[in-house]
């Protein structure tokens, strides 16, 4: 508070003043309003309002996701990791970070402050045998929140995780067993495939073909 002793009639006194610190809520807000009240014994209190505006609020930000490198084979784990940097100059709430890998997964970081970064929020893949089947994981995470208007700002980021090269491959084994040692008795051919490989095989076809001693097909019962 602020004292004048006494005014005469027809002066002015400006030796009350007030300093006030502009503050991130004050940016945030795009103003600073102030309220004064003066009052006497003599007469009735006075009310007078001032409000100063702030620069032009410039919500924005930028939303990196990266793997900590390739995997090799099913079962190993890719970590992901998720940076957010506030590049505006107001306060972001409610950021909530997502990744469609895993549908459950959602990390919230409740404030960001202006120049400020953030990488609290990781996830952990374990590679499936379909992520090598395609050589290499696309993956894409989106970040959303709030700005000071109660805008919904949101960002995506896409990282490629690039897994071992293809290697089809498959091995067949055939192993005869005779039912007797008479004309007329019967050999059984067991085949066993068998891949050894790192990819997924489809519509293997067997064909077995067995030739006489002129390498004429035998047709086989």
């Amino acid at each position: 508070s602020c004292t004048i002793a006494s005014l005469a009639p027809g002066t002015v006194n400006n030796s009350c003043t007030f300093v006030h610190t502009i503050d991130q809520a004050d940016i945030d807000a795009g103003q600073v309003e102030n309220t004064a009240a003066l009052n006497s014994a003599e007469i009735t209190a006075q009310v007078d309002q001032e409000t100063v505006t702030g620069p032009t609020r410039t919500p924005s930000f930028t939303f990196d996701k990266r793997s900590d490198g390739g995997f090799n084979s099913v079962g190993n784990t890719v970590n992901y990791s998720f940076r957010v940097v506030n590049t505006g100059n107001v306060t972001l709430r409610n950021l909530t970070v997502t990744d469609v890998m895993d549908a459950g997964f959602s990390c919230t970081i409740a404030t960001l402050a202006p120049g400020a970064t953030d990488q609290t929020c990781s996830l952990a893949v374990t590679v499936s045998q379909t992520m090598v089947d395609a050589g290499s994981i696309d993956n894409t995470a989106s970040v959303s929140g709030q700005d000071p208007f109660n805008t919904t700002v949101t960002d995506t980021d896409n990282v490629t995780t690039n897994g071992p090269p293809k290697r089809p491959s498959l091995e067949a084994t055939k192993v005869a067993s005779l039912t007797g040692s008479t004309i007329g008795a019967k050999v059984n051919y067991a085949l066993t495939v068998e891949n050894t490989g790192n990819v997924t095989l489809d519509n293997v076809a067997l064909l077995d073909v067995m030739t006489d001693f002129d390498g004429k097909a035998i047709t086989l019962d």
